[in-house]
């Protein structure tokens, strides 16, 4: 052991040593009296030389001492200067929509508006055309009328050939017009649905007559001669009157038996 220390007591490393010791009890004096060495700067630069201890003789570093006591904490340094502006991130996606605000007051009533002012009188319209003629008056030129006619009953007396004519049994059908007919009229007779003439061209459902013609039309016939058809004027015996006509009909059925018939009439004046 002796040996070993002969051998590392070299002239630095007493020196060495004996700094360490003297920096020690100074620190400890120091410390006594609250003076405390935290860096080198505090050490006088001869007195730092002096315990720098110089290379050994073997040219190596002698072994690293025992690591020092903490120092204090220093005073915070001052703020450095702010950095650089960093760039703008990208724009983030929209967010979800929030709830709906709640309804806010009802405004004030506006002002009545003042009234405008009243448009122009319109000018008075033409005059319309002249209304039918009344029942009193005649049926006037191009006008037509229409009616129906009927005849029914049991035959009283059955036509005979060995009876003359006027024994035989006829009916008087009366057709009067709603309007009286001043011009000429002619009549024209057709005897069954069938018929149709010129002057005639309706139907008995649609009687229809040309200017100046009564047309007669048949829609059933039954005990009655077709072929014994005419017309005579009401109180003339002469065709047709201002006031209508009355068409004459003989039966052919068997006495008792019924014989009737109807059918509708068109008027047209000239």
């Amino acid at each position: 052991m002796l040996a070993w220390v002969r051998r590392r007591a070299t002239y630095a490393n007493v020196a060495m040593t004996l700094a360490l010791v003297f920096a020690m009890a100074g620190g400890a004096y120091a410390a006594g009296k609250h003076w405390i060495i935290t860096s080198k700067g505090q050490i006088k630069p001869s007195v730092l030389a002096q315990l720098k201890g110089s290379i050994g003789p073997d040219g190596k570093n002698g072994a690293q001492g025992p690591a020092g006591a903490p120092g204090a904490k220093g005073e915070n340094g001052s703020a450095g200067k702010d950095g650089t502006n960093g760039q703008t991130g990208q724009t983030g996606p929209s967010g979800t929509t929030g709830p709906a605000g709640a309804t806010g007051p009802t405004g004030a009533t506006g002002q009545t508006g003042t009234a405008g002012q009243t448009g122009a009188t319109g000018q008075t319209g033409a005059t319309g055309p002249t209304g039918p003629v009344g029942p009193q008056g005649p049926l006037q030129s191009g006008k037509t009328e229409t009616g129906s006619w009927t005849t029914m009953g049991q035959v009283s007396l059955a036509k005979n050939a060995a009876l003359p004519a006027e024994e035989h049994e006829a009916r008087g059908i009366p057709i009067p017009f709603t309007l009286p007919v001043e011009s000429a009229v002619t009549p024209v007779l057709l005897k069954n649905k069938e018929n149709k003439t010129t002057q005639c061209p309706g139907t008995e459902a649609k009687p229809e007559a040309l200017p100046g013609f009564l047309c007669v039309y048949t829609s059933y016939l039954l005990g009655l001669d077709p072929n014994a058809l005419f017309i005579e004027a009401a109180g003339t015996g002469q065709g047709v009157s201002s006031a209508g006509t009355i068409m004459r009909m003989e039966a052919i059925s068997e006495t008792g038996e019924e014989a009737r018939a109807w059918g509708t009439w068109a008027v047209t004046a000239k």
